[in-house]
């Protein structure tokens, strides 16, 4: 019996990682500490035709992943236009040249792969990673893909139903909620949702057919188009691979876009103080956090560190020394305005003020008694490296890195600079980081609860502007919608 490449290529996926080190539950394994961090060549430039080029190399395997990438993001939405770039990006797998969902599988499943499209602030996404032998191949099918997608009125239909329910799942979900209200406070945004690539119930149900063809269609053009790649490829390789696949291309698109700017402060005038009131809702949430700095900015590295630390130790206040809390987690949103960061913690509705009092106290205390120490900062400094490492390398998440450069426009230095601040952060610059990014007079709150639970958080909030929302109008939408 001979194996299809398709067969190699998934037969990858059950091979068992080896020498892996373990911990154990009370003791997780610590990252050594010696560490050789190398990041693979990343490669970056402007073709002559006109598209950009992000290469990252990396031989260990004959697969690729690639990308194109169309200049199409959710942050060019207009107000009331949330959604359309999401349900453009999903309708591309439902068919091409007139075929169904299941026609266009087939011939992806013909080259061994599975195509993926996503939308991101700047970009709508079509990837996939294949054998390098097909790569030329599978490149056609995307351009073709992405020109020539069928965009039928029941498939249409279906994306955005489905858009609808996962909002309406959503709305369910408590930490999530939380979140929103923490969106809610850093930027003004009612609702909440509008912030985010999913859309609101109000813009999806207004969006028709012919308004998501037209939202791809006319940015089609190869001096707007990137292309990535990362894996077994080389330059001379990926420009032969785009020369012959994008022969027929339009050169120019016909909507151009002007970029716009990123991290943000946050809106100084938003109730940066959130409560949710929850009928029935057995365990309260209590949530801070705000926005935070995008990879490629000069203090993103120290925050991030300092945020990793924030979380520990806003753990160990309501976990172990109040004891209010199982325990504290993290999340990170994207938003059309730039990342946002959220720690929350489910806490009983009896202790709600004893969380929210101890929290305020904790962040006052930042700026004149938390210390933090060297051996905390250069452990979480190296899993940092150690994390960047993983991440750049292999076809797959190599891909991902290269399209979160793209999505910014940044350079393919900027990993490399990233990299160079870790190794260079010290203790002091972690620690102005975490009082700046978590002073209480910029730090965002969220509480949400039953509303017995609201009343006891109130008498304990600090005396500042504070904002009442249900998880209706944070996603705007009514319990009928």
């Amino acid at each position: 019996m001979s194996w299809s490449r398709r067969r190699w290529v998934a037969g990858l996926g059950t091979i068992p990682w080896l020498g892996c080190a373990a911990g154990s539950e009370s003791r997780p394994p610590r990252t050594p500490e010696e560490v050789d961090v190398r990041l693979p060549p990343l490669a970056h430039g402007q073709l002559d035709s006109g598209p950009s080029l992000y290469l990252m190399e990396d031989h260990g395997l004959p697969l690729v992943s690639m990308a194109v990438a169309v200049a199409a993001g959710h942050r060019l939405e207009c107000a009331g236009e949330e959604g359309r770039a999401a349900v453009a990006a999903a309708l591309l797998l439902e068919g091409m040249e007139g075929g169904d969902r299941a026609a266009l599988l087939d011939r992806y499943g013909e080259l061994g792969t599975t195509p993926h499209a996503s939308v991101g602030a700047s970009h709508i996404v079509l990837r996939c990673v294949v054998h390098r032998n097909d790569a030329p191949v599978a490149l056609r099918l995307m351009l073709d893909n992405l020109r020539h997608a069928t965009m039928a009125e029941e498939a249409f239909v279906r994306v955005v139903r489905e858009r609808r329910e996962s909002l309406l799942a959503a709305r369910g979900i408590v930490e999530v909620v939380a979140g929103f209200g923490l969106v809610r406070g850093s930027w003004g945004s009612d609702p909440a949702v509008a912030l985010l690539a999913d859309g609101t119930p109000t813009s999806l149900a207004a969006l028709d057919l012919e308004q998501a063809r037209a939202w791809i269609t006319p940015r089609l053009g190869l001096d707007a188009a990137t292309f990535l790649f990362a894996g077994d490829v080389d330059q001379a390789s990926a420009l032969r691979w785009i020369g012959d696949a994008a022969e027929d291309w339009p050169s120019t698109a016909t909507t151009r876009t002007a970029p716009q700017s990123l991290d943000p402060e946050g809106d100084a005038d938003a109730p940066r103080i959130v409560v949710v009131p929850w009928p029935g809702l057995p365990q309260a949430v209590v949530a801070l956090g705000g926005p935070r700095r995008s990879v490629g900015h000069e203090d993103e590295p120290a925050e991030a560190i300092a945020s990793s630390l924030m979380a520990g130790l806003v753990h160990y206040e309501l976990r172990s020394r109040q004891r209010v809390s199982y325990g504290v987690q993290t999340r990170a949103w994207s938003t059309k305005r730039g990342p946002m960061a959220q720690l929350w913690a489910k806490v009983e509705p009896t202790e709600v003020a004893t969380a929210v009092e101890q929290l305020w106290i904790y962040l006052q205390r930042l700026e004149r008694e938390v210390q933090l120490t060297d051996d905390a900062v250069i452990e979480a400094r190296r899993a940092a490296m150690v994390g960047m490492m993983h991440d750049h390398h292999g076809a797959e998440s190599g891909l991902g890195e290269l399209l979160q450069l793209a999505d910014r426009g940044s350079s393919a230095h900027t990993a490399s600079r990233r990299l160079e601040r870790l190794e260079q952060l010290r203790t002091a610059d972690v620690t102005l980081a975490l009082r700046r990014i978590y002073d209480p007079a910029q730090v965002r709150f969220c509480v949400v609860g039953d509303p017995p639970t609201i009343e006891r958080a109130r008498a304990v909030l600090p005396d500042a502007p504070t904002l009442e929302r249900t998880p209706d109008q944070l996603f705007g939408q009514s319990k009928d919608a």
